[in-house]
């Protein structure tokens, strides 16, 4: 099954990696933010928590680094599929 591809619709996946990255970014801030909300809190389970809360945020970074890479070559790739739709090869 062939899938044709547009500038449009490349842009438009950048668009949405750029989106999810700044809401995986909101999300680590938010989680962190909670961890030092927390940090009066002294039982056992309450660190457990913050320890967790801080890996979760910790889990966020390698895609978000990823998506930040990936958008600029989406980009790319639709500038040369502009370029490429432009030219006319044996057409009269």
């Amino acid at each position: 099954m062939a899938m044709q591809a547009s500038a449009e619709t490349i842009r438009e996946m950048e668009h949405d990696m750029v989106a999810t990255a700044r809401k995986l970014d909101q999300i680590s801030e938010r989680t962190l933010a909670a961890v030092h909300s927390m940090s009066d809190w002294d039982d056992s389970h309450a660190l457990e928590l913050a320890e967790t809360m801080k890996r979760v945020a910790k889990l966020t970074a390698q895609p978000v680094e990823q998506l930040q890479r990936t958008a600029p070559r989406l980009e790319e790739l639709a500038r040369l599929l502009d370029e490429y739709e432009g030219i006319s090869i044996g057409r009269r």
